[in-house]
């Protein structure tokens, strides 16, 4: 559906992988990253909002190892 959508041209597509899978010959591709501690302070505000108790070091390493996770993988790493 991606794809699809991505094909029509003039759109703007955010996501892990749209880059690389999705729409890899993008004209016009802009990759940013947020460090582990800014994403684990966002997750943290997130639950906290959602009423959701979490601990913020745990949150850290899930993170981390989901990061490690994407770009070791065989299948399309990130």
């Amino acid at each position: 559906l991606q794809q699809k959508i991505g094909q029509a041209g003039g759109v703007v597509m955010d996501g892990r992988d749209i880059g690389t899978a999705v729409l890899p010959k993008a004209e016009v591709k802009i990759f940013l990253v947020a460090s582990v501690e800014e994403r684990a302070e966002r997750r943290f505000k997130e639950n906290q909002e959602k009423g959701i108790e979490t601990d913020f070091e745990t949150l850290k390493a899930e993170i981390e190892r989901r990061d490690y996770l994407d770009s070791t993988r065989e299948v399309s790493p990130l």
